[in-house]
């Protein structure tokens, strides 16, 4: 048998103290008939009245105060099986004779009629069956419990709760409370104006000066550090004031009875590991197309993760798979399992790939996810869905050219294509064309119409551009004198959806002499050179031809570098061209000198003699080209009837020999016969009027 006894180490002179006895079994067999004593300290002195002495034990056992031996004793206890303990109480109210210093021991006895191999645990010899108590004048037993989870998951809020009772009599002075956890904590937040000191792991909270007799609470919360697998927590109070029961407030897991004294908390902290899944891929594609989907798993911690599996749901029967790090594809329930991710580190990632191909129609709503055995606080980022729709696209890429440079008043000339580049027909292929508003000489292919208004021309639709196939139109106009470049936007729509607007939206600006949505033309400056001829139409073999050339600049601009030629036919003699001309007898060209500069409205003569050859006749065109754009070649370019003069060569003529004379003879002359006279009509009688 054993025998715990405890109580306080101080008491207030006048008050009262209680004891607690603790009987137990400590053997291996059941003990028999246990009687329990409790001897009150001689120390206290005999006075006429008599003690005042209260017991209590288990249920069914009557307590007996021997006011002469001063002892208490219980009815035994018939059985009291191996490890079963019963508890006793004995209230002792103090004489009034005893004052502060007075000291006493109080003795706890127990035995049984079963032998017992050990008596001195239960004999009273032994400290923990004895109590020594001092009377003092002031006394405040101060108790300190402490609560809290004994579980947490890693980065989740730990909250603990301190009480410190003070159960008096007397207030309680300079009451101080603190809070051992561990050094290191985050997230730490603390009530009523504690400190945590990092380093020592101690919380401190301001002292209280006076603390009747009550209850204050204190709070300490923080986050469940991933590296560590439990927290102790200990909890503290002590007072200037005597305190009675130190074990209560000191730390002490337990009373000397054993039993606890709740201030001290053990929490476990569990592992956790938040697995975010994302997932990249197309959001629309082709029927028939190879999609490629990246799935990430990534350990937002603050644990390590077991045992990661990602998944994912791409359908049944899907054809074309591919898949990463060693996936397999279950076609009876669509899903994609990888192997397991043995351990992925808190703040790390791992990316898997599945390719697959496009059915022929609908909406692919792929799902992905990542588990791991390991507590997850947050569940609902674990899986991802990515949704492609399977339509029919078509890239239809419509572009034009047109020249660089034009000169003023010259056709300019625009061609539009559209090509489908996709995979499936373009339904309703709409082209515009953006130019300006106003012009008046437009020709459009196509049964295209231009609206001067706006400046745009709408071809009709085609109803349907097959895949690789192109449609070509064609804009012509001539721009205003007035512009020095003109711009041209061609667009194009359909009514299936294009995967690329960037090649035919316009944006596309066209290099020189490449194909664009946007083409720039500049307009050069203007000169109207004319050329004539004049010259016989009439000349004889032999005889000297002169033709003379007019060049003349009809602006606006001056002309520069007017070249001038006249093309007569090869192996003349005798050809003599003015102002430094030549002539090629090869080629029957004459060559004139450019002419620099011919201002507008100025005019050059040019002449070109030869002798008249023996053939049937000459024809001789002069031509004249500037640098300077031309708005109208044709009174310049020899195809006018003006620049050409066709001379016809008569053949000389050859002399006649002088005959020689015959004599005339002498005629007879013939007499004159005499003439008959007329006669004179008679008057016709003029009527009376």
């Amino acid at each position: 048998m054993e025998i715990i006894k405890s109580g306080p180490t101080l008491v207030k002179a006048g008050g009262s103290i209680t004891y607690t006895i603790a009987a137990t079994n400590r053997g291996l067999q059941p003990a028999q008939q246990v009687l329990v004593k409790d001897e009150i300290p001689a120390a206290f002195p005999v006075f006429p009245t008599p003690l005042t002495v209260i017991a209590t034990g288990p249920s069914g056992a009557a307590s007996f105060f021997n006011s002469v031996t001063r002892n208490v004793t219980w009815s035994p206890i018939p059985v009291l099986n191996p490890g079963e303990t019963v508890t006793y109480t004995v209230t002792v109210g103090l004489p009034a004779g005893l004052v502060s210093g007075n000291t006493f021991t109080n003795f706890a006895y127990s035995s049984a009629a079963t032998f017992d191999p050990d008596l001195s645990n239960n004999n009273g010899s032994a400290v923990i069956s004895q109590q020594i108590t001092t009377v003092t004048d002031t006394v405040a037993d101060l108790v300190t419990t402490k609560s809290g989870p004994v579980t947490a998951v890693a980065g989740s809020t730990i909250t603990y709760t301190l009480n410190t009772a003070n159960v008096g009599p007397d207030p309680a002075e300079n009451v101080a409370i603190t809070d051992r956890i561990v050094p290191g904590l985050v997230g730490v937040s603390i009530s009523d104006g504690g400190s945590y000191d990092s380093a020592t792991g101690l919380v401190t909270f301001p002292p209280i000066a006076s603390l009747p007799v009550g209850t204050v609470s204190r709070t300490v919360s923080f986050v469940a550090p991933a590296n560590l697998t439990s927290v102790s927590n200990t909890a503290r109070s002590t007072s200037t004031t005597p305190d009675p029961v130190l074990s209560n407030n000191n730390g002490s897991p337990t009373n000397k009875d054993g039993s606890p004294t709740n201030s001290f908390v053990t929490t476990t902290i569990a592992p956790s590991a938040d697995i975010v899944t994302t997932k990249t891929g197309p959001t629309a594609a082709n029927p028939g197309a190879a999609l490629s989907f990246t799935i990430t798993a990534t350990n937002n911690g603050p644990s390590e993760a077991a045992s990661v599996v990602v998944t994912d749901n791409i359908g049944l029967s899907v054809t074309g798979v591919t898949l990463s790090d060693g996936g397999s594809y279950n076609a009876a329930t669509g899903i994609v399992t990888f192997p397991a991710i043995p351990t992925l580190a808190n703040g790390a990632s791992v990316t898997r790939t599945i390719g697959f191909t496009a059915p022929l129609a609908g909406t692919i709503n792929n799902t992905a996810s990542s588990t791991s055995p390991t507590f997850d606080p947050n569940r609902g980022n674990n899986s991802v869905t990515v949704s492609t729709s399977i339509a029919p696209t078509a890239d239809v890429a419509t572009l034009k050219t047109a020249p660089n440079t034009i000169n003023p008043g010259e056709q300019l000339i625009y061609t539009i294509t559209s090509q489908n580049n996709g995979q499936s027909p373009a339904a309703s292929v709409v082209i515009t064309d953006s130019l300006i508003p106003g012009l008046t000489e437009v020709s459009v292919s196509g049964g295209g119409i231009y609206d001067p208004v706006r400046g745009v021309i709408t071809f009709p639709a085609i109803p349907s551009l097959r895949v690789g196939t192109t449609e070509v139109r064609t804009i012509a106009l001539v721009p205003p004198a007035t512009l020095t470049s003109i711009t041209n936007i061609v667009r194009s729509t359909s009514e299936t959806p294009d995967p690329d607007l960037s090649n035919n939206d316009g944006s596309i600006i066209a290099a020189p002499n490449q194909p664009g949505g946007q083409v720039t033309t500049a307009i050069g400056p203007a000169a109207d050179v004319s050329t004539t001829k004049n010259g016989p139409v009439v000349a004889t073999t032999g005889e000297t031809v002169t033709y003379t050339i007019t060049t003349s600049n009809f602006g606006p601009n001056p002309a520069v570098n007017v070249a001038l030629t006249d093309s007569i036919i090869p192996g003349l003699t005798g050809v003599v061209a003015s102002d430094g001309g030549s002539y090629d007898p090869v080629t029957g060209v004459v060559t004139f000198p450019e002419i620099l500069t011919l201002a507008s409205g100025a005019t050059v003569n040019r002449t070109v003699s030869l002798i008249a050859p023996a053939i049937g006749s000459i024809s001789n065109t002069s031509r004249s080209i500037s640098v300077t754009g031309d708005p109208n070649p044709s009174n310049n370019d020899g195809s006018a009837a003006s620049a050409t003069v066709i001379t016809s060569i008569a053949p000389a003529p050859t002399p006649t020999p002088t005959p020689t004379p015959t004599p005339t003879p002498t005629p007879t002359p013939t007499p004159t016969p005499t003439p008959t006279p007329t006669p004179t009509p008679t008057p016709t009688p003029t009527p009376d009027a």
